[in-house]
């Protein structure tokens, strides 16, 4: 699998992520599975996903994404861990090959969300 997209920590990308991570957190330094879950809903909605079986789907998979950051036993994970796995995984589900093609993916979400 092509490795993460590096980046530069005055990127916009960075800001981008930080901004999509505290959408998650709401503003806080680290997020719960209700959290993600919310957050994965709301988006899914906003991008018009509204079916129950849709939004079961969304649901279940906020919950083994959180499960996968998560530490063994934790409750809650830091911002920066899910900020890390949105840099591993984005690329690959979204075929998103340049930091920009990622910056411009979050910044859509982000204006649809906000």
């Amino acid at each position: 699998a092509p490795s993460a997209v590096a980046l530069s920590s005055s990127s916009s990308l960075e800001s981008l992520l930080d901004q999509f991570a505290s959408f998650y957190s709401k503003g806080k330094k680290s997020m719960t599975v209700e959290d993600m879950t919310d957050g994965d809903v709301l988006i899914a909605k906003t991008l018009g996903l509204s079916g129950d079986d849709d939004l079961k789907t969304v649901k279940t998979s906020a919950h083994s994404i959180f499960r996968s950051i998560a530490q063994e036993g934790e409750d809650v994970v830091p911002v920066s861990a899910f900020k890390k796995y949105l840099l591993k995984t984005l690329p690959d589900r979204f075929s998103l090959t340049t930091e920009q093609q990622m910056a411009q993916f979050i910044r859509g979400i982000l204006d649809h969300i906000s």
